[in-house]
């Protein structure tokens, strides 16, 4: 596997989950992630980008305005340098609109692009979609967020190699109550379920399309004065149209710092791969893998 590929993808996670976990504005929810345009390993598609926890789990705020979004730049690397050329960066950009529909239904969408600084090459990653509902409580203290998401085809690969039309399904995203685990500490997971749709069953490559594509996430994140820490777990299922089940996952842990309540920094570090070793019985998840593991910088400005 590309390790360039590789980083694109955990990029575009993180872009996509620091929205959706509250690592970043309060305007802003998370897309889905675009797990359609990928072939055998849906590990490595497209995409990044860098949200922290915001300090607002311990305060109010007022309501914000009916539109807002966030620019963010993120340098990629791999974790080791072998010397050997084998050294993979990046450079990638991502944007991200949000739209108050009403008191109870906001919508966002994600912007991205990504560019290899070796060789200069560079493409957008699939727009991603959703409609989500305002979190209301489920049961105690568990609060229930649920919403529409979408994605339309940018990416070269999509369009040429997958020949992708887009992808439509649900997420079910479940927090809990400002308040419930200690000051500063919050706790988040979803649960989300895409069908994919393609002109034909294999890429142009022979490797078989997703038809549909689920994820599980899990995060945390603490907030102390303007610094916070968060961590974040995605297990990954994809299924193809001959009926192949495979597994990938992705995790992060990011420290970032907020200068004020429009611009802030982060680095840190991720993984991504399958979940099974190459015989399909034993665990492949990893902390740290020399081979795949990143590690970023990151500037977001919020608007």
């Amino acid at each position: 596997m590309d390790l360039n590929r590789s980083s694109l993808f955990i990029g575009r996670l993180i872009a996509t989950f620091g929205v959706a976990f509250g690592f970043s504005t309060a305007l802003a929810t998370s897309p889905t992630v675009n797990t359609a345009s990928t072939s055998t390993n849906p590990t490595f598609s497209q995409a990044k980008s860098i949200r922290r926890l915001q300090k607002k789990i311990s305060q109010e705020k007022a309501p914000p305005p009916a539109f807002g979004g966030s620019f963010n730049l993120a340098q990629y690397g791999s974790l080791v340098d072998r010397q050997d050329g084998s050294y993979k960066s990046s450079l990638d950009g991502s944007l991200k609109f949000s739209y108050q529909i009403s008191e109870n239904y906001k919508t966002d969408s994600l912007f991205y692009y990504s560019q290899n600084t070796k060789t200069q090459e560079g493409d957008w990653d699939d727009l991603n979609l959703g409609v989500y509902r305002k979190a209301a409580p489920l049961f105690s203290q568990l609060l229930l967020s649920p919403g529409i998401i979408g994605i339309l085809p940018m990416s070269k690969d999509s369009n040429i190699n997958k020949e992708f039309s887009g992808a439509l399904g649900g997420v079910a995203r479940f927090s809990f109550s400002p308040g419930t685990f200690i000051p500063g500490f919050d706790f988040k997971f979803s649960l989300s379920l895409t069908k994919n749709l393609h002109k034909f069953e294999n890429a142009t490559d022979g490797k078989p399309n997703s038809a549909y594509s689920s994820i599980q996430k899990i995060s945390a994140g603490y907030t102390f004065g303007k610094m916070s820490i968060s961590t974040a777990f995605l297990h990954i299922n994809t299924l193809s149209y001959q009926n192949q089940l495979r597994e990938s996952f992705v995790h992060f842990q990011d420290l970032g710092y907020d200068f004020n309540s429009m611009i802030g920094i982060s680095i840190g570090h991720a993984n991504t791969g399958s979940a099974l070793r190459p015989n399909g019985q034993d665990n492949n998840i990893l902390l740290i893998n020399e081979n795949s593991s990143l590690v970023y910088a990151s500037t977001t400005v919020n608007f």
